[in-house]
Formats: structure tokens, C-alpha cells, sequence
């Protein structure tokens, strides 16, 4: 197997079957041994099958849409190969599709099961995507997390100490994080200071904008460092 430039080739070559494409990451990859991909090994393996065989193969590359003659219509064939009803497909999987499958269909999966969950976690996440807090501070991240998870020292302390849960002296019903950040009526003022929105799953959304209304409105509460 051999690659070449278009200006490679000076003079036809007759005796050696000559595939062209346009492609050049194609044809980088089909000249990769190293590392190839599923593709490219597949090629490489047939390749090699033929030149057991006295048949030698020349890939070459030409720029595509440069002028050269035949480069249109090529084109227009490659599109009448590729959505024909009589084009022979291949029954061939690589890695890559597998591994992509199994992703998918453990992703929707495991979706399904969390959304039929009933958790505190799960009336604030509502899916099972990556939630990341860029451009927040480390213990501003750290915060942010425990408030979604719904565990922190204001609220759960009282575990530790073996004592009964604290309770609002405001409102007189058990201290959450729902009852801080949505419920309070002791932080009406500040809530609307900071734009806390009316429910928790949006008031902890990954939003820097939010994140920071949130902090900003836990530190003018004095709970910023009981969380």
C-alpha cells in the first residue's frame, strides 16, 4: 500500500489500481499502523489480502473542489451511491459504534430509573446530565452541592449531637434547606434582594448567575458558614 499527492503522479499507472479521495484524514488514517482506527485497520487488512495476490494499491489524494476535471460529478455519483435502494451495505460494526450504543442505551436507562425516583436530589435534578459550577470558588461549589443534596451543618447538625431537629423560631416548623432558601418568612427581603427564585430546583440550577444570588444571600443571612 502506498500514499501519494496528486503531483505524485507524473505518468498513469496501469498496472496499479489507483483509489482517489479527497479526503486526507481518510487516507492519514488508512497510512496509520500505529494506532489505527476500526476503519482504517479493516482497509489495511484488505489491503495487505490483495498484495498477497501480486495487486498493489495506491491511494492519492487530490484537493477537493480545486477545478480538477470530474470533481463534480464524482461527487454526484458518490451521492447517488450513498442514498440508493440497490447500494450494498455492509454488515460491519466497529468499537466505536458499539461502544457508542451501549452508552445510549445505558444513559436512557438509567435516566428512566431516576426519574421515577422520589428523593430530594431527584425534585432538584430532575435528569441525569453532569451538573458543573464553573467559575465558582471552591467552598462556594462545596456549598451549592450540599444545598442540592439537602444535608448541611444548619440543618443536620443536630444528628451528630443525638438532639431533636432545630426548629424555625420564625416560622416554628423544622429548619431545611427548602424552608432557608424558598419558605422563610424571616428572609422575604433578602430573598428578593437576590432574585431567589420561587422553587428550590431553580433556585440551585448550574447557573453561574444564580450560584452567586445564592451565596450572596446565604452570606447576608449569616448562614453562609453554617452550611
Amino acid at each position: 500500500m502506498s500514499l501519494f499527492h496528486d503531483s505524485d503522479l507524473k505518468t498513469p499507472r496501469p498496472c496499479e489500481p489507483n483509489l482517489i479521495n479527497d479526503s486526507l484524514s481518510s487516507l492519514t488514517g488508512i497510512n496509520n499502523f500505529t494506532n489505527p482506527s476500526d476503519i482504517s485497520k479493516l482497509i489495511q487488512e484488505k489491503t495487505y489480502e490483495v498484495s498477497q495476490k501480486g495487486i498493489e494499491i495506491a491511494f492519492l489524494w487530490i484537493p477537493g473542489h480545486c477545478g480538477i476535471d470530474g470533481n463534480e460529478l464524482a461527487d454526484q455519483e458518490a451521492s447517488k451511491a450513498a442514498s440508493s435502494t440497490d447500494t450494498h451495505m455492509l454488515n460491519f460494526s466497529t468499537y466505536k459504534d458499539s461502544k457508542k450504543l451501549i452508552q445510549m442505551t445505558l444513559f436512557h436507562k438509567w435516566q428512566n430509573h431516576w426519574s421515577k425516583q422520589n428523593t430530594k436530589l431527584n425534585t432538584i435534578k430532575n435528569n441525569i446530565q453532569v451538573w458543573r459550577n464553573p467559575g465558582l470558588k471552591r467552598k462556594d461549589e462545596t456549598i451549592i452541592n450540599r444545598l442540592r443534596i439537602g444535608h448541611t451543618f444548619a440543618t443536620h447538625n443536630h444528628l451528630m449531637a443525638r438532639k431533636d431537629p432545630p426548629i424555625c423560631e420564625t416560622c416554628g416548623v423544622v429548619v431545611t434547606v427548602k424552608h432557608i432558601i424558598i419558605d422563610c418568612s424571616m428572609y422575604v427581603d433578602s430573598r428578593s434582594k437576590h432574585s431567589i427564585p420561587y422553587q428550590l430546583s431553580e433556585a440551585l440550577q448550574p447557573d453561574l448567575q444564580s450560584n452567586i444570588n445564592i451565596i450572596n444571600f446565604l452570606k447576608e443571612i449569616k448562614l453562609y458558614n453554617l452550611i
